[in-house]
């Protein structure tokens, strides 16, 4: 039994690091990946950028610009796809490719998140945004699966597509 309930209580305490719900925020943190081992090594983490799940402060990020696309949102799931405006391929291999976060001013309008979570399933919104994307490519998001990060420092059209399902 005890063999059992140690690593069960290790992996509950690593997914609520941290204190405060992120879920839906889209935001994490993960250092530049490299080909040497430093540039992967565990570092201070002063800010709480690996607890709290924010990006901003602890990565370099390349200029603000307006960006268009769908935001893909679902358990333990927030991508963005550049320049799509429908509701992509489920099966599409790069669809993960760049995690979205959101700055404090840019989060969505709670409205936009009732009917999202109404569905019960992944959501896409079509989306326009001034953000910033992740000056280095790494390893960003949920389990370090994205190559990049955008974040959303204002929204300025938001509007839900429908569910992420396949054809």
């Amino acid at each position: 039994m005890r063999r059992v309930a140690l690593p069960t209580l290790i992996l509950l305490a690593a997914c609520s690091a941290g204190g405060e719900s992120t879920a839906g925020t889209g935001q994490g943190n993960r250092a530049p990946s490299g080909g040497d081992v430093s540039a992967n090594s565990v570092t201070p983490d002063p800010n709480g950028c690996r607890t709290t799940l924010n990006y901003d402060g602890c990565i370099e990020f390349l200029p603000a610009e307006r960006m268009q696309g769908v935001w893909i949102s679902g358990f333990e799931r927030s991508a963005f796809a550049p320049g799509e405006m429908a509701i992509p391929d489920p099966d599409r291999s790069d669809l993960d490719a760049i995690w979205l976060g959101f700055a404090s001013g840019g989060l969505p309008d709670p409205a936009l998140r009732g009917e999202m979570d109404d569905l019960r399933q992944t959501a896409v919104v079509a989306i326009t945004f001034i953000g910033r994307r992740s000056r280095e490519a790494g390893d960003y998001g949920h389990l370090g699966g994205a190559e990049h990060v955008v974040i959303v420092d204002r929204i300025i059209s938001a509007r839900l597509l429908g569910p992420l399902r396949r054809q």
